[in-house]
This record gives C-alpha cells, sequence and structure tokens, in this order.
C-alpha cells in the first residue's frame, strides 16, 4: 500500500473512532485500542486543538483550491500551465501578497509542486496535448460568432426562413482515401509496432463535394479525380446521379464548383419559392464573381462562414463527415480482403461510393444534428457553447486588457470567478472545492477576494507576454494584406508596376555605386595626398642634411 493510501485509510480509522465517541458507544480508551488509533490524537480532533493534519502547510486550503480551479480553468480554455508555469503564478502570487517569504528566495520549490500534484492528484494531472493553430483560435472570438448570428438572425426574419428547412443549405468538400486508418489486430504480447499489409497507393486521395438542406435531404454528389481527364472506367458503376470531374491537384477548383452550382443546385432550389440560403466555407472556389452573380439572379444568399470556424459552425463537419469518413474505413478494408490487398485505382472508387451511398453513410438524422448542433437551424446561438469560443475569448479578453471579461462565468464555463466571490455559480454535478471551502469560511471572503485578484494579475501579466506578439503580429498581417487590396489592379498594371519596382532598384544599386566609387575616390585622394606629404618630407630632410654639411 503506498504512502497515500496509508494516509487515507488512517483517515478513515480516525474518523469511525471520533463518530463511536460522539455517539457515546465507547469511551477514548475503547475507541483506539478498537480502531487502532491514538488516544491523544482522538483527544485532539474531538476537543478540536488540531484541525490539520501532518507537517504545516506553506499555503492555506482557500490558496491551494483556488491554484486548483484556476489550472481546471485555464486547461478548459485551451491555455494549460505547464509546471514552468505554475511556478511563475505562485511566485508572483507571493510578490502581490507580501508572502515571499513562505518560499527561499520566494520561489516555490519542486518538492512542493510535487506534494501539491499528489494531494489533488484526483482533480488535477498532467496530461500530453494537442495543438490548436493560433489563427483558427482567434477567430473564435464570441463577438465574431455573435455578429454571424446575429446577420443570419435577420437573413431568417426579411425572408420568413425560420421554419423553411427545406431552403436552408450547406456544401462543403471532404477528401476520401484508400486507407483503412489506425485499426487494432492482434498480435504477440509485447510485439512493437506491428505491420499490416496495405495498398502503395493508400495515400491517394479523391475529393467529394456534398450538399444537404436543414431537413436532411441530400443533393447529388461531385466527384472530384486527381488527373488532367476522366476516364471512362472511373465512372462506372457508381450510384445514379453522382457527377465526376478531375483537377490537376485533386481539390476543388472554382470552375468545378461553378459546374455543380449551375448543374446541381441551382435545378433543385428553383423548385423552392423564395430566397434560399447556401452556407459555405471561405474557400477561393467559392466566390468567384460568376457564381456570385448566379446566386443573386436566383434568389440564393452565399452565408460565408467565418474564417477557421468550419470545425464547429459548418453542419456538414459536425454532423455527417465524422460518419462517413468511418464507413468509408470500413468499405476500404472490405474491398481490399475482396482484392487481396491488390491496390485500389479510381476504377474502384464508383462502386465503393455507391456502397458507402447505399450503407448509411449520408444520414438524413446526422445531417438535421450537424444543423441543430451548430445553432444553424433552428437558429440557436446558445448551442456554440463557451468551451468551442473559449480560447477566442481568451485572446479577446488579453486584447481589450479586460482581465473580468476573461473570468466571466457566462464567457466561459468555469467555477473560477474571481474577484467577485458572492458570484461563484452553483455547479449542477457537483460543488467545487473552492466554493465547498468558501461557504464553510464565510469570514474569510475579503482574504479570498484578495487572493482571487493577485492570482487574477499574476494569470493576465503571462498570458499577455504569451499572446501580445501574436496579437501584434496578426495586426501586422492584416495590414500588409489591406493595402494591395486598395487597388484594383489589372495585367497592364500588374506588369507597370513591376516595371517601375526594377528601375527602382536599378536606381539602387546605381546609388550605392556612387556611393562606392565616391568612397574610393576619397580613399585614393588621401592616399595620394599623404604619398605627397611624405615626399615633401624627405626633400625637406635632405636639404637640411646639406645645410648642416
Amino acid at each position: 500500500m503506498d504512502n497515500f493510501k496509508q494516509k487515507e485509510e488512517r483517515e478513515s480509522r480516525i474518523q469511525l473512532a471520533i463518530q463511536a465517541i460522539t455517539e457515546k458507544k465507547m469511551s477514548y480508551v475503547q475507541a483506539a485500542k478498537c480502531y487502532n488509533v491514538a488516544k491523544s490524537t482522538l483527544f485532539d480532533r474531538t476537543k478540536g486543538s488540531s484541525n490539520n493534519r501532518g507537517a504545516p502547510r506553506k499555503m492555506s486550503n482557500i490558496t491551494e483550491a483556488i491554484i486548483v480551479d484556476l489550472l481546471k480553468f485555464m486547461s478548459d480554455i485551451g491555455f494549460g500551465l505547464n509546471r514552468k508555469d505554475v511556478f511563475i503564478v505562485v511566485e508572483n502570487y507571493l510578490k502581490e501578497s507580501n508572502q515571499r517569504s513562505l518560499f527561499k528566495d520566494g520561489k516555490p520549490t519542486r518538492k512542493w509542486y510535487s506534494g501539491f500534484m499528489n494531494k489533488y492528484r484526483k482533480e488535477i494531472s498532467p496530461r500530453k496535448v494537442s495543438g490548436m493553430q493560433t489563427i483558427r483560435a482567434v477567430a473564435t472570438q464570441p463577438a465574431i460568432i455573435d455578429n454571424w448570428f446575429e446577420q443570419l438572425a435577420v437573413a431568417y426574419n426579411v425572408h420568413n426562413l425560420g421554419d423553411k428547412p427545406f431552403q436552408i443549405f450547406n456544401c462543403d468538400e471532404s477528401g476520401l482515401q484508400f486507407d483503412q486508418g489506425k485499426v487494432k489486430i492482434i498480435c504477440r504480447k509485447g510485439t512493437k509496432n506491428p505491420k499490416k499489409l496495405a495498398p502503395s497507393n493508400e495515400k491517394q486521395m479523391t475529393t467529394i463535394l456534398t450538399c444537404c438542406d436543414a431537413f436532411g435531404n441530400y443533393l447529388p454528389h461531385q466527384i472530384i479525380y486527381k488527373g488532367k481527364h476522366v476516364m471512362k472506367d472511373w465512372c462506372k458503376g457508381g450510384a445514379q446521379n453522382v457527377y465526376y470531374n478531375s483537377s490537376s491537384s485533386g481539390w476543388m477548383e472554382s470552375e468545378h464548383f461553378l459546374s455543380w452550382f449551375e448543374t446541381v443546385f441551382l435545378p433543385h432550389a428553383n423548385k423552392l419559392s423564395g430566397f434560399k440560403v447556401l452556407i459555405l466555407d471561405g474557400h477561393a472556389s467559392h466566390m468567384s464573381l460568376k457564381l456570385k452573380k448566379k446566386a443573386l439572379e436566383n434568389y440564393i444568399l452565399l452565408w460565408r462562414l467565418p474564417a477557421h470556424t468550419s470545425h464547429f459552425l459548418q453542419p456538414l463537419d459536425v454532423g455527417v463527415f465524422k460518419t462517413v469518413k468511418g464507413a468509408w474505413m470500413r468499405i476500404v478494408e472490405s474491398y481490399l480482403t475482396k482484392n487481396h490487398f491488390q491496390s485500389l485505382t479510381n476504377r474502384h472508387f464508383p462502386a465503393m461510393f455507391k456502397d458507402l451511398i447505399e450503407n448509411g453513410g449520408f444520414k438524413p438524422e446526422n445531417a438535421r444534428s450537424g444543423f441543430k448542433n451548430t445553432g444553424i437551424f433552428p437558429l440557436d446561438r446558445s448551442q456554440i457553447s463557451s468551451k468551442k469560443t473559449s480560447i477566442g475569448a481568451v485572446f479577446q479578453a488579453v486584447e481589450n486588457n479586460n482581465i473580468e471579461y476573461l473570468f466571466d462565468s457566462s464567457t466561459v464555463s468555469s467555477p473560477l470567478v474571481m474577484g467577485n466571490i458572492t458570484n461563484t455559480p452553483n455547479t449542477p454535478s457537483r460543488m467545487s472545492t473552492r466554493e465547498f471551502l468558501l461557504k464553510s469560511f464565510a469570514t474569510l471572503n475579503n482574504a479570498v477576494q484578495q487572493v482571487g485578484k493577485d492570482i487574477n494579475k499574476s494569470v493576465l501579466n503571462m498570458l499577455r507576454d504569451q499572446l501580445t506578439p501574436t496579437l501584434n503580429k496578426r495586426v501586422q498581417k492584416s495590414e500588409r494584406i489591406k493595402r494591395p487590396a486598395n487597388y484594383n489592379m489589372t495585367s497592364a498594371d500588374a506588369i507597370a508596376y513591376d516595371e517601375a519596382e526594377q528601375a527602382l532598384k536599378k536606381q539602387k544599386l546605381d546609388e550605392q555605386a556612387a556611393k562606392k566609387f565616391t568612397r574610393e575616390q576619397k580613399k585614393i585622394s588621401t592616399a595620394t595626398q599623404k604619398a605627397k606629404n611624405a615626399q615633401k618630407r624627405e626633400e625637406k630632410k635632405k636639404v637640411e642634411t646639406k645645410s648642416v654639411v
């Protein structure tokens, strides 16, 4: 039994002994013998002489509870703290609260950290993280999402679309590979890096364009192969009403999307009266001028998602494609087995995709779930929980220097509401450690407020140091992008711009050459003058020598 379990077991025996004494079932001597606990310990506990077990703590229970909730909160919003960060927060807190004397040199030690993590190991533990791109994190600021939903609500109200799921559409592309994914196999115990036979072209990808409405109806799919031309064999044996095309990269290009829009989407949309909304991401292939003109002529609102938010705002990404990818992997495995693990090619794709459609890869309920969980239909901003925008909220708070906004319970889901203890929210699952302590030690209200404010300041300073360079870089990048956007350039303008740039470079080179020539001339002149002066000194010396003789 490890040390922690021994302490827990001993504490349970102490509590049982105290209960027997308080209920007058046993005397101190009897309880001590029965539960194998020192009589002095029972006496101290019942008389209130000692409330704490073990060695004296460096920090109070209140402070430790706040730090624990802080660590959980920072992890929830995507800014989890490592050991070094914890040391920085605690050190800054000790400095702000004039308690540097608690540790040598005012810095927490590894021994303290180890004991702290062991004490609260049922609530917090170190974990490896998966990264999130900064540009995606910045794009999830709540203000951006709020504004997008407000504009969508206006469109629904103006065009009476709030109760018309058949007229709200979403389209998106996804890639399918001849890959089984990471499947588990049974192998000899202790085997490292087991292998399984796979096709040589498993990384070959084929793009599919999918579109559905908020009721769960799917429009015909479009397939984009990688290649200059579409071969006949690449279209045989497939499902009806599936369109095939190709591109040199295998990705969707503007002409392919326009072709699908005119061939597939418009015939379906024109059967419906009134305005329609087509929600799509801001990919370049979706934004051609001809496409926008066609959409306006046919009463279709092209509704772009905010940049880098498709992972939680795109209905197809949220509700459909995960199921599609799982079903596709099973189909690939089945075809590989039938073909004795020979390479699968585009010739096999139509029949495999047909199986995907017929075997429930594209389920209506998944499409409806995607629209509902993104809050697009029925329109409900609250479906986008604060956890999905919490990292963006941090950027917004640090950028606006508003720490109260960062720790507001309505902004991020956390029981940690620093600076105002009376507003601690009630968690439905269980009472948090800090909330329990706050109710138990109400008399320490002011002290806890000060602790919260000090830790607030420490966290904000640390976040500002980490995020300010990123925010500044984002502003500079935005300015660099905006400058050329102010000009409507033609090909002739571009050629003239290049010529002017080359002339400017030549002028700079000429100026540099002229300066270099001037410097060289000055050096030559200086050297010549030195030589003349030396010659004059020699002649003068000779004259003086003759006169002496």
